[in-house]
């Protein structure tokens, strides 16, 4: 662990069986598109709160908070749908697969607002991110060249996966060579 600051996020880590088969799905759908590079499968989350560039000796804190705020919160039951694309409309940058709440609705939402409210705790200002609608996702795969050409059969991959996570994670992201490596900080489990 280096002396600055840490990139860090909260997650939901995708199970690595489902991550896996997703992951294969993804790849397969791409074929030899040398104009997208696949999420690897250990890498594959839904993002809760992307905290960017944040101190370290916050990160106790944030972890603690997390903490507290989020155990005992009933875990989400998600259903990996349709895929997509960011921006909605120009040149895609990153490729998605979107998730629903379908059994229990609100415990995503839940989830994240307890998130957000443990960073306020913490002094972190998350009222941009409280402004925007949150649309629940994984990121499967990311443009290497600036208008990618997105395979049909990405665009018409569709998932009926059930997926319970079971914990929020704090995570710190490492970037380097080649894709970037999350290592879990700190873990709250869910009810």
């Amino acid at each position: 662990m280096s002396g600055g600051p840490a990139r860090a996020f909260v997650a939901l880590a995708l199970e690595p069986q489902l991550a896996r088969r997703v992951c294969a799905e993804v790849e397969r759908a791409l074929g030899r598109s040398s104009d997208l590079r696949a999420t690897r499968a250990e890498a594959m989350h839904l993002t809760l709160y992307f905290l960017g560039d944040t101190a370290r000796e916050a990160l106790a804190e944030i972890a603690a908070e997390l903490e507290r705020t989020l155990r005992g919160l009933a875990a989400p039951e998600l259903l990996l749908a349709a895929t997509g694309s960011f921006p909605d409309r120009g040149a895609p940058r990153v490729l998605w697969v979107g998730l629903e709440e379908r059994a229990h609705p609100g415990r995503l939402a839940a989830v994240r607002e307890g998130v957000l409210s443990a960073l306020e705790r913490c002094a972190i200002d998350v009222a941009e991110e409280r402004g925007r609608p949150f649309r629940a996702h994984l990121t499967v795969a990311r443009a290497k060249v600036e208008r990618p050409l997105v395979p049909e059969a990405f665009r018409r991959l569709e998932f009926d996966d059930h997926w319970a996570p079971r914990e929020v994670v704090l995570y710190e992201s490492h970037l380097g060579d080649g894709p970037a490596r999350h290592e879990a900080l700190a873990r709250v489990a869910l009810a």
